[in-house]
């Protein structure tokens, strides 16, 4: 027999031998060759689009003709477009005066270095970002800084210029007529470097629980009113939303705001807008300056980040003073929404609202004050303030307190008639939870020992009152204490008393049994206590 060639044994190995041909070959036979029949078409039903193969987890060879690409290549392809632009808008949304645009600029052959250095880029971003104002170009701006100076020299255009010696040319005229667009974009990061400085240092006196200096205090007040002043320059409205969006409280210093006249110009800003001195000085308890452009986007950036800032807007309803200042601004029904979600107790800052009832020994009169300081005006209660004293429930139970008509939990004295409505909130507020019973009339106070005496001459109960001590024993059983006696002598509401106690008691228990698992599973000892002995 003779020698397979190398080719050969490649061939026999590959190839592929049907059954039929195997079964004569082991008997020794050999079948006869059958002519090739010509290749069939596949039919069109059994046609399928099939994507290329991807292989997961393997380190495939790359083909020799790719090459990797470097910065410079990638940037030079989108040399000819925009998202590069949109890659530095991103940035500068996230933090524009971070160094991180200044650093890009500084980087040559990029596509971007030439709207560096002619400024474009400075421009389209200080565009972007609100540093215009409503203005869209550079020399518009321009020209509206170069007419304020002019027209009172007095004006600063940056705040560390008119706080440090020695760089106060940043406000002067001939800089502001020849100001480039990157030299405003760092006049804006100069303010706003400055006030997170004295921020920073306003917190953490804060939360070292100590008493901010006063000198600290005046300087952040002093810097905040410099940067959203005057009400229409250009720059205000962004510095403005800028400032909420690190201290809502500040929202008390933006122009629109009212604001508490020993706050605007006395030093002692310890002061509380409700000390005893104001209560006196209602006349001229406050002032109002014109407000700044998108002001209502302002006030509501504040409120998402701290409901209680409610209390700095325009209509908003002081619980202690019992006035409302001034007439609510535009938007004011989103802003208040916006406000209880966060916190519900900006309920007490709603007109419609009544004065917390554990500040008063008698009801005081609501009034509005007008922007000369008259009282002889109505609230304007809000139109919804049913559906915002609901939202206001999910959050804060405690809040039913100013809702009109509630009583006070020391002495159960009731100032005011039950608002249209009162039991639909007060629903709401024992289902988030059953303690907010006790501010409900037909609730027994907790100064008076007989509680016989507790209702006497000093609250009328709602309708429905019982339905709602049965509610709230579902999530606070103990405050029973608060119920009267003749509501809980009646059959239904002490089988309602009965059925809560016993979840109560099986959510406690089973709530001390996870306690103890996970006491066991930290010492390592899974399972049931061994026994002693």
């Amino acid at each position: 027999m003779c020698k397979k060639t190398e080719k050969s044994r490649v061939y026999a190995h590959n190839r592929v031998i049907s059954p039929a041909r195997r079964a004569a070959s082991s008997k020794g036979g050999r079948t006869a060759r059958r002519p090739r029949a010509a290749p069939m078409l596949p039919r069109l039903s059994e046609l399928r689009l099939k994507a290329a193969p991807v292989r997961v987890g393997t380190n495939a060879k790359k083909p020799k003709n790719e090459q990797r690409f470097s910065v410079k290549q990638f940037s030079d392809r989108l040399a000819g477009t925009d998202l590069w632009m949109r890659i530095v808008e991103i940035m500068a949304e996230e933090e524009p005066c971070d160094e991180r645009i200044q650093t890009l600029c500084k980087s040559r052959g990029m596509p971007w270095s030439g709207r560096c250095e002619d400024g474009t880029l400075y421009e389209y971003l200080n565009v972007h970002l609100g540093f215009y104002g409503s203005f869209k170009t550079h020399d518009d701006a321009r020209a509206w800084y170069v007419a304020r100076k002019e027209a009172d020299p007095d004006f600063a255009k940056v705040a560390l210029a008119t706080m440090l010696p020695g760089i106060g040319q940043k406000n002067d005229l001939a800089r502001l007529k020849n100001l480039t667009a990157q030299q405003h974009f760092e006049d804006m990061c100069a303010n706003r470097t400055l006030y997170k400085l004295l921020l920073g240092m306003v917190k953490r006196q804060e939360d070292e629980e100590r008493e901010v200096a006063t000198d600290l205090a005046m300087m952040y007040r002093r810097v905040v009113r410099h940067m959203v002043n005057p009400f229409d320059a250009p720059h205000v409205s962004a510095h403005a939303k800028f400032i909420v969006g690190n201290d809502p409280n500040a929202l008390e210093f933006i122009p629109g705001s009212p604001i508490f006249v020993h706050r605007y110009y006395n030093w002692d800003l310890a002061m509380r807008p409700d000390d005893p001195r104001l209560l006196d000085a209602k006349e001229r308890v406050y002032i109002k300056i014109s407000p700044i452009a998108d002001y209502p986007e302002i006030a509501t950036i504040a409120v998402k980040k701290n409901g209680l800032a409610l209390q700095h807007v325009p209509g908003s309803f002081h619980p202690k003073l019992a006035m409302q200042l001034g007439a609510p601004c535009e938007g004011f029904d989103e802003i208040v929404m916006a406000a209880v979600e966060q916190d519900g107790m900006a309920l007490g800052r709603v007109p419609g609202s009544q004065p917390d009832p554990g500040a008063y020994d008698r009801p005081g009169s609501m009034l509005r004050f007008d922007d000369d300081g008259r009282n002889d005006l109505p609230i304007i209660p809000l139109q919804n303030y049913v559906e915002v004293a609901k939202v206001a429930a999910k959050t804060k139970y405690m809040a039913i307190k100013y809702v009109k008509g509630s009583i006070s939990i020391f002495d159960g004295n009731q100032f005011y008639a039950p608002i249209d409505g009162y039991y639909e909130i007060a629903e709401a507020f024992v289902r988030k939870g059953g303690y907010a019973l006790r501010w409900v009339p037909g609730s027994v106070d907790q100064d008076t020992p007989d509680k016989e005496l507790a209702q006497e001459g000093k609250q009328r109960p709602i309708d429905g009152y019982k339905e709602l001590a049965k509610l709230a024993f579902e999530t606070d059983t103990s405050v029973i204490r608060y119920v009267p006696d003749a509501i809980m002598e009646l059959e239904d509401t002490k089988q309602a008393y009965t059925e809560a106690k016993v979840k109560e008691n099986a959510r406690d228990e089973a709530r001390r049994e996870a306690r103890y698992a996970r006491a066991r599973a930290a010492a390592g000892t899974p399972g049931p206590p061994l026994p002693m002995g």
